[in-house]
């Protein structure tokens, strides 16, 4: 005769700051709804997700393994480490943006700063950006990629493993690199 108890505990804590405070959170499989933090935000989390509203601090540093970033809103700096989640970004005015994703796709909606730099590197993922404001020179490295342009974009140059685009009203650099996935870039 055996006995087996198994017990399951789910549990929410909410945290009260003040709206300009910075957040640092080093976490391993929990879910976060961050809300109303208007100071740096830091999340280094393992297979957790992470849901981020309101929040117009003006830098952010993500470090993800198997989850997934959602966002709505977010100027300044924003970096992106991200093995195998999915980032989608709404509604964004980022000056500096790096981001490096293995196999999960980013989705992601911004203004361009008139002198800011934008890098962005993706293994098997996709790269899906809308640009919302501004404009520059686009550089997109691929190898077996398809890459799609919908907008005022003027193609520059098209060839098997580059790609230049150019959108008038600005002089951002943006460079992506591309292996696998695929590469959607648009404006309106």
């Amino acid at each position: 005769v055996s006995v087996t108890s198994i017990r399951r505990e789910e549990y929410n804590i909410d945290i009260e700051a003040p709206r300009g405070a910075s957040l640092s959170i080093n976490g391993d499989d929990d879910n976060y709804l961050i809300q109303n933090i208007d100071g740096a935000i830091y999340l280094d989390i393992d297979d957790g997700d992470a849901d981020l509203r309101n929040c117009n601090g003006d830098d952010f540093d993500f470090d993800f393994d198997d989850g997934d970033i959602t966002m709505d809103g977010g100027k300044g700096r924003l970096v992106i480490k991200s093995d195998d989640g999915d980032v989608d970004i709404r509604n964004g005015a980022f000056d500096d943006i790096e981001a490096r994703m293995d196999d999960g796709d980013l989705e992601i909606e911004t203004s361009l700063s008139d002198n800011g730099n934008y890098f962005f590197r993706s293994s098997d993922g996709g790269i899906y950006m809308n640009v919302t404001r501004g404009g520059g020179d686009f550089t997109i490295y691929h190898d077996d990629t398809r890459v799609s342009v919908d907008g005022d974009f003027e193609v520059d140059r098209r060839e098997e493993d580059e790609t230049r685009l150019r959108l008038a009203n600005g002089n951002a650099k943006i460079k992506m690199r591309v292996d696998d996935g695929r590469v959607r870039v648009s404006s309106r």
